[in-house]
């Protein structure tokens, strides 16, 4: 019931705001850009080229001031993992608070989003509309899911004028990242997958990386089919393999350990590792492997060949990689997908939308069919091409 109460009032608060703009005396900084950013790991990761080039559009030298709001564990991936520079104010703000806590939703607006010039939020979700809707700034540049036919969603959307609107238009995020620069001014950029800092190496061999978790449990291809990728690596191909992963993959690290034919070849540093040594890891592999998840994206921006176990709910948005340009020491991921009827399930409606079967699996939190639906076999074959070995047989 309170957090009900707290949504009412921030609503409430936010109406008010918006119908009595007058209320605030002070006028926003003009030379204020504020991007919020609501996103993971790995969407940071991809964004963080635009990141850059927001920085040579409103250079602090000319007086301007670029706010980077995003969860504290994005904030500190992006200091350690790209160099965006010391002229960008990274914002720690919490997701649940934000629209569960009215104290915290009034600090936070009053402070971040009163007094705003221009705010930019560059990837489509539900919190960042809302955000660009409640928002006093001047200017906005807002991407946006136009298939979405939640309902509630299409409301919210008339907040918003069509010069605010980026629309996502089945674009993979590249491309919508260039559209949004475009629509910011800037004519010449070409989308290409982000430089990553070259980080040390805090271990030596011939090793290839599995990342067996996700963000979200309908992502995450069955454990069991991940052993038997390790026990292949190890066994039949002669690689240690080191598994990574936050502290909620550890589960899945555990299983991979205890089960596999060599143990010894298997080193798990599921939920043991900074960012630092994250991406290290993944900088010394000679193949990295996992579902959709920040991992991939690292390899990608390294240089590193990867292989990765898509789902088709956002079919098309962050993978295959479309880009202009291939940049030197940046490599496209391999993507292994299935063709199902029920693809962007998740971007139209809901993920498993059109598929009960499907849906009610997602609900248990069990892996999504067409994650599911991608085989062992199939990596297998994958592992060969991208590792440029003979071809795969059943025989081998």
């Amino acid at each position: 019931m309170r957090k009900i109460l707290n949504q009412i009032a921030i609503c409430l608060y936010s109406l008010f705001i918006k119908v009595l703009p007058g209320i605030n005396e002070q006028k926003a900084d003009e030379k204020t850009i504020v991007v919020f950013f609501p996103q993971q790991l790995g969407d940071a990761l991809l964004f963080s080229a635009v990141l850059q080039q927001l920085r040579a559009m409103y250079p602090e030298d000319r007086g301007y001031c670029i706010c980077f709001i995003a969860n504290s564990a994005v904030n500190e991936f992006l200091k350690v993992a790209v160099d965006i520079g010391r002229d960008i104010s990274f914002i720690d703000f919490d997701k649940d608070k934000l629209f569960s806590d009215f104290t915290y939703y009034k600090k936070f607006y009053k402070q971040y989003l009163m007094m705003v010039h221009h705010i930019i939020v560059p990837n489509p979700s539900n919190s960042g509309l809302c955000i660009g809707i409640v928002c006093n700034s001047k200017y906005k540049t807002i991407a946006v899911n136009t298939y979405q036919r939640n309902i509630l969603y299409r409301i919210m959307l008339r907040g918003l004028s069509e010069n605010d609107i980026v629309a996502q238009n089945q674009l993979m995020v590249f491309e919508l990242h260039k559209f949004l620069l475009n629509k910011l001014g800037n004519r010449e950029y070409s989308s290409h997958i982000p430089i990553i800092k070259k980080l040390p190496q805090k271990v030596q061999g011939r090793y290839c990386v599995l990342h067996p978790g996700a963000s979200l449990s309908y992502k995450v291809w069955p454990v069991e089919r991940y052993l038997h990728i390790a026990d292949y690596l190890t066994s039949a191909l002669g690689y240690d393999v080191f598994l990574c992963g936050d502290t909620s993959d550890m589960k899945y690290g555990k299983y991979i350990e205890e089960n596999a034919k060599i143990p010894y070849k298997i080193k798990n540093y599921t939920g043991k590792t900074n960012y630092e040594k994250w991406i290290g890891v993944i900088q010394g592999a000679q193949l990295v492997i996992g579902s959709d998840s920040a991992s991939i994206h690292i390899a990608a921006a390294s240089g590193i060949p990867s292989i990765v176990i898509c789902g088709l709910y956002d079919k098309g948005l962050f993978f295959p990689y479309v880009v202009d340009e291939i940049l030197l020491g940046t490599i496209k991921p391999k993507c292994l997908e299935t063709n199902m009827d029920c693809c962007r399930c998740r971007t139209i409606s809901y993920t498993g939308a059109g598929n009960k079967a499907c849906y009610d699996k997602v609900k248990k939190a069990d892996v999504a069919v067409c994650v599911a639906a991608i085989s062992v076999n199939d990596v297998k074959k994958a592992i060969h091409s991208v590792l440029k070995l003979s071809e795969w047989s059943e025989e081998i």
